[in-house]
């Protein structure tokens, strides 16, 4: 919806990732900002080489620092704002390849699918 209605820009704004346990169930009715999302593990700086092209979302492959804690069974794209009051959902992967993942305190690296539809297609 964000993306629609402009109120999140893809390619210039800041665009994260949150790694969330399997206790967190999404709600998309409801669920709008990050501070709905419990259980989060770990959080990415912003998302860099951002494109869109031909509808398909797409940006550098990333690595979240020491990562520690539950299993990880979700990751979520997000619009950091420096207040998950206000930072806005966009996307939420619960299958991919390397998901789940428990954390050991090792750099856990994101590489984005490299077919047609990148991180997400619309």
């Amino acid at each position: 919806e964000g993306i629609g209605d402009q109120s999140i820009d893809m390619l210039n704004d800041d665009i994260r990732i949150a790694c969330v346990i399997a206790g967190y169930t999404a709600n998309a009715v409801t669920d709008e900002f990050l501070s709905s999302v419990t259980g989060i593990v770990a959080r990415s700086g912003a998302l860099s080489g951002k494109s869109f092209i031909n509808g398909a979302f797409d940006a550098s492959d990333i690595t979240i620092a020491a990562v520690t804690g539950a299993q990880v069974t979700r990751l979520i794209l997000f619009k950091h704002t420096g207040s998950d009051a206000t930072a806005r959902l966009i996307v939420y992967f619960d299958t991919g390849t390397g998901l789940p993942f428990t954390p050991s305190g090792a750099d856990v690296p994101i590489l984005w699918d490299n077919g047609a539809s990148k991180i997400f297609a619309l």
